[in-house]
């Protein structure tokens, strides 16, 4: 049973390949579309793996006579059921790959004869001036066979699978023109097929260019934006950073075999290592936070507990989309690649949400967090919370600021700060909000 739509300039109903649909006007005039197909089950009973396959862009909510059964993610976080007006948090292209949900605990939800069944499903872009909006959902039986295993079974274990009779036995050639080349040859079938794959895994792990990347990967993760492949290449890094990246491809091939990480991170971290840059006050704090950990540092530091599907929503706005990067190498570890205007706003919105306790899925205690303990004076408060935050790296200044901030109202007029008051936790939490807001909590 299939009931695809889509909408604007690739537009379906049928297949994701065809045009069948195709609404002119909905760009620059709304954001969702809804869809119903009525369809039968002869026996709903002998249903025992029924999965909802579907193919979208950019994010969908789906329901099975009216009780919502999936959605993207990229419609976390809009509400249940999300307004028509309300756009998708986050990009996804159809025609990539399909997503598989699960319905065994909806089966109970399906009707038998003579009754009909309904599968609804609201579609909703990502911008009003979006140019392109799809849905192609299918509800599939999948048989498990014997000796397989379903997605997502914690009892299942990956493993390298090999068909001899997929195989390309033809001869082939890797790094063309490289005194790195190597030549695959051709005729090796059956089990001897195996040697290309293993053959290509050792050219490209002793390739010079995958220790380098890798090594320069772990630099900028745990040291440093201050050095990219380029600069360290040309001779125009920092002495110190270059030094490091020397270090860290020597204890790379220091192993038989080559790329044994433990030991490249030791040569990293090493605190006996003479002039080692990690240990340089150049190096100290001198890392942003990704979004993720922007959050997750967030959360720790105010001990906070977490419900909902709230923070992949907020991970998206700041501008990391899990499970979405498009090239395998990564996300990048350099600040700049994190830190714009928009970005750093949508930091300080979550924050402010933390901090204050207006998202409900995000809950901390501020008289908690303060121990009880006689931490009630705003010096003593924002001392405190120094130490938490920043282990007392705040400058005096800085520290002065705090203090008038939360000793002051809107005015700029004093304003006791007493547990006693009915405003003591609000005021606290502003004082959070503040510091979790400053420069300093963007850096590692």
């Amino acid at each position: 049973m299939a009931a695809p739509g889509r909408a604007t300039r690739r537009a379906i109903i049928g297949t994701v390949t065809d045009d069948a649909t195709v609404l002119t006007d909905m760009q620059n005039n709304y954001v969702s579309v809804y869809l119903r197909r009525s369809f039968s089950v002869a026996d709903p009973v002998s249903l025992e793996n029924l999965l909802l396959a579907v193919d979208y862009d950019d994010g969908f909510v789906a329901y099975l006579n009216g009780v919502e059964i999936a959605r993207s993610s990229s419609m976390a976080d809009t509400g249940t059921p999300p307004r028509y007006n309300k756009t998708a948090n986050a990009g996804h292209e159809a025609l990539q790959s399909v997503e598989y949900f699960s319905l065994k605990k909806y089966l109970n939800l399906l009707h038998p004869p003579p009754q009909n069944n309904v599968l609804a499903i609201q579609v909703h872009n990502i911008a009003l001036d979006s140019s392109d909006l799809s849905i192609h959902p299918r509800l599939v039986e999948r048989a498990i066979l014997p000796g397989s295993i379903e997605n997502g079974d914690p009892n299942g274990v990956w493993t390298f699978r090999f068909n001899p009779d997929e195989h390309d036995i033809t001869t082939k050639q890797l790094f063309p023109g490289t005194p790195y080349a190597i030549n695959i040859p051709a005729n090796r079938t059956g089990i001897d097929g195996l040697k290309d794959a293993t053959d290509v895994i050792d050219a490209m792990v002793n390739h010079p260019s995958t220790r380098e990347f890798i090594c320069l990967k772990l630099i900028n993760k745990f040291v440093s934006d201050q050095i990219t492949l380029q600069s360290y290449r040309n001779g125009t890094a920092p002495d110190g950073l270059r030094k490091l990246m020397d270090d860290a491809l020597a204890a790379w091939s220091s192993t038989a075999p080559a790329g044994n990480i433990k030991t490249v991170m030791r040569a990293i971290l090493s605190p006996v290592a003479q002039n080692n840059y990690f240990w340089t006050g150049s190096a100290y704090r001198g890392k942003i936070k990704t979004p993720i950990e922007f959050i997750n540092s967030s959360l720790r530091a105010l001990n906070a507990n977490t419900s909902g599907t709230s923070l992949p929503a907020y991970n998206d706005r700041i501008g990391m989309h899990l499970f979405d990067h498009d090239m395998p190498d990564g996300w990048s570890e350099l600040g700049f690649d994190w830190m714009d205007t928009g970005s750093l706003l949508e930091r300080i919105k979550f924050v402010q949400a933390l901090a204050e306790n207006s998202d409900g899925s995000l809950v901390w205690n501020s008289n908690s967090l303060l121990g009880g303990l006689a931490i009630k004076t705003p010096d003593a408060i924002v001392a405190y919370l120094d130490k938490l935050l920043f282990q007392g790296g705040l400058s005096a200044e800085n520290r002065a600021l705090l203090v008038r901030f939360v000793s002051t109202d809107q005015s700029d007029n004093p304003l006791l700060l007493d547990p006693n008051r009915s405003d003591f936790t609000r005021r606290v939490q502003e004082l959070v909000s503040l510091m979790l807001s400053a420069p300093q909590w963007h850096n590692q």
